[in-house]
C-alpha cells in the first residue's frame, strides 16, 4: 500500500510544480495589470473591451486561487504520507486518547 501512496505521490510532483509556476505567473500578470491599467486612468479610458480583459483577468486570478489551493492540499497529503511511510507505524488520526 505505501509504494502505491509513493508512487502515486511521485506521479503528482511534476504537476504540482508546473501549477505552482502557473500560479505565480498568474500572480505576476495581474500585478502588472494593476500597476498598467487599473491604476492609469489614460489607459483605461483608450482601452475597447476593456471590460472583456478585466473579466479575463479575474477569472485567471479565481483558476490560480483554486490552484494554489489545490496545490496546498496536495502538499499537505504528500508530506503527511511520507510522514506515514517513515514513520513506526502509527497514525496520530487514529490513536486513542488513552494511548497518546
Amino acid at each position: 500500500m505505501v509504494t502505491v501512496l509513493l508512487k502515486n505521490a511521485g506521479e503528482v510532483a511534476p504537476l504540482r510544480s508546473h501549477l505552482e509556476s502557473l500560479t505565480q505567473r498568474i500572480s505576476l500578470l495581474q500585478e502588472a495589470y494593476d500597476k498598467v491599467c487599473r491604476k492609469n486612468e489614460v489607459f483605461q479610458n483608450d482601452v475597447l473591451a476593456g471590460s472583456i480583459l478585466e473579466s479575463a483577468m479575474g477569472a485567471a486570478g479565481d483558476g490560480a486561487c483554486k490552484a494554489k489551493q489545490f496545490v496546498e492540499r496536495r502538499s499537505m497529503i504528500a508530506d503527511f504520507r511520507a510522514k506515514a511511510a517513515t514513520d513506526d507505524g502509527s497514525y496520530p488520526l487514529f490513536t486513542k486518547e488513552g494511548d497518546a
